[in-house]
């Protein structure tokens, strides 16, 4: 026996008859619950993941399709952000938004946020829009003495849990010289690189005068995001002794 539903019903009921074909007076009828197969709603983001600068604003198109034409219920459940419940015949779409704080610690660069699509039917889906908070680098100076005419390494350290590559601009005074000559990376508890040690190479004219000097310094950081860079600036002290 094959039931075919009309659309939009969730069950029925069917009566079925039976007898013997030397009996035909003798029947045997009983009805029976079918309950139709609901297909639950899925949910859709656009973009399937965003990036957001710490006090930069983001947003997305969430979207809930539900396969069986039913009304569908999109909601958010979890999460930072703002989205207002939407309902509708068959599909529906909405807005969500969100501003990264401007002071963002580094152990949330990555936030979930939850959303459920409910039918009429009983039926529901959940998918979660993934945040990326992209840090910027911060940088550390250091002191080292170097000799008039020669030449010492010293370490500046880099914190950043988005990046391991990075570029330094240098803005030495007249006579001395600068330049990145290695690199270590430190793993946290977790294994993750957000520690980055650069061996600098600090040089100096041997016409220099005595004295401590500050070399400020940039560091930048692609962060692997086609809007822009970070960077940030910091300084280190040397003293030159003949």
């Amino acid at each position: 026996m094959l039931f075919c539903p009309e659309p939009g019903v969730e069950k029925g009921h069917v009566t079925l008859e039976a007898w013997f074909d030397k009996y035909p007076e003798v029947k045997t009828r009983w009805e029976q619950e079918v309950l139709i197969p609901n297909e639950a709603p899925s949910i859709t983001f656009v973009p399937s993941e965003l990036r957001a600068k710490p006090g930069e604003s983001v947003r997305a198109t969430v979207t809930a399709v539900d396969p069986d034409g039913h009304k569908v219920t999109l909601s958010k459940i979890s999460g930072p952000g703002s989205f207002r419940t939407v309902t509708g015949q068959g599909s529906v779409s909405g807005t969500y938004t969100w501003t990264a704080p401007k002071r963002y610690s580094y152990w949330g660069s990555w936030q979930l946020v939850g959303f459920r699509a409910e039918d009429e039917g009983g039926g529901s889906g959940l998918a979660y829009l993934l945040i990326h908070v992209l840090q910027p680098p911060r940088a550390y100076g250091g002191s080292a003495w170097v000799p008039r005419g020669g030449s010492t390494t010293t370490t500046l350290y880099v914190d950043d849990p988005d990046s391991s590559s990075h570029t330094f601009a240098f803005s030495p005074s007249k006579g001395i010289t600068v330049r990145v000559v290695g690199k270590d990376d430190i793993p946290d508890y977790y294994g993750e690189y957000y520690a980055h040690l650069y061996r600098v190479e600090v040089s100096v004219d041997p016409c220099l005068c005595d004295g401590t000097y500050p070399v400020p310094f940039t560091v930048t950081d692609p962060d692997r995001d086609p809007r822009g860079v970070h960077a940030d600036r910091a300084a280190f002290m040397f003293l030159s002794l003949g």
